[in-house]
């Protein structure tokens, strides 16, 4: 994976690459198609136009990974599907979720109250890469309870952070969904200045939970997917 840094904070994109094919890893994972990333590709086609990296290499691993498709009827794409059992692996999905859902800080707030109205508010999934396609919130696994809900960019600018301000006296208690907020910093910002109570749900890596020392609860899961937002409001009701 050579988008985490662990690699590249040592050393370049490129050199990472060459070292890596050296070392006889078959593949690499990318986010996005960056401009750098076409550029190193360009120049690992020339180094081994060259004979500075070796194309039987870079066969061998292609060779890898397509007896891989073949044995998984990969090339076949409905077959592949009927080979693959959803519910079993739905079913698995869930119980990982469940059991990575923590309670780091259970204060006055949980479990939720029917009776109180209660403001979820969250980063807006569409702009977040790999969240883009899911449609369900956490709302959605809240029956019976007075819901609203708020979207604000990953990192809020300051009139999404100044609306929130303004609309939460409106409620008893804020829900606050937090991804990467050590990155995304400004989303501490909204936490830091409210003047009602609220809630955390850290999503993204564990350690943001750290950062909200003033929170009346806080739960923390590693995932800002469906099963782990169903798991969490499983706890927080």
């Amino acid at each position: 994976d050579m988008v985490m840094g662990g690699v590249t904070k040592y050393c370049s994109l490129e050199q990472a690459l060459i070292k890596g094919i050296q070392a006889g890893i078959d593949l690499f994972i990318f986010k996005d198609t960056t401009p750098e990333l076409v550029d190193c590709i360009d120049k690992l086609v020339k180094k081994i136009e060259a004979g500075e990296i070796s194309e039987q290499r870079i066969d061998n691993s292609v060779q890898k990974i397509l007896e891989k498709k073949e044995k998984y009827n990969l090339f076949k794409k409905q077959e592949a599907i009927q080979l693959f059992n959803c519910e079993e692996a739905n079913g698995l999905i869930n119980e990982i979720a469940s059991k990575t859902v923590k309670v780091v800080k259970k204060g006055k707030l949980l479990p939720l109250d029917k009776n109180k109205k209660y403001l979820i508010v969250m980063p807006d999934r569409s702009k977040i890469f790999n969240l883009s396609i899911d449609k369900e919130s956490l709302s959605t696994y809240l029956p019976g309870l007075q819901v609203d809900e708020y979207c604000f960019s990953p990192n809020p600018r300051q009139d999404e952070i100044g609306h929130i301000f303004k609309i939460s006296i409106n409620y008893d208690a804020i829900i606050f969904i937090s991804y990467n907020a050590h990155i995304n910093s400004r989303q501490l910002d909204i936490c830091n200045n409210l003047a009602v109570p609220y809630i955390v749900i850290s999503t993204g890596l564990s350690f943001d939970a750290d950062y909200f020392e003033n929170a009346d609860s806080i739960i923390s899961t590693g995932c800002f997917k469906p099963p782990s937002l169903q798991a969490v409001a499983s706890i927080i009701i």
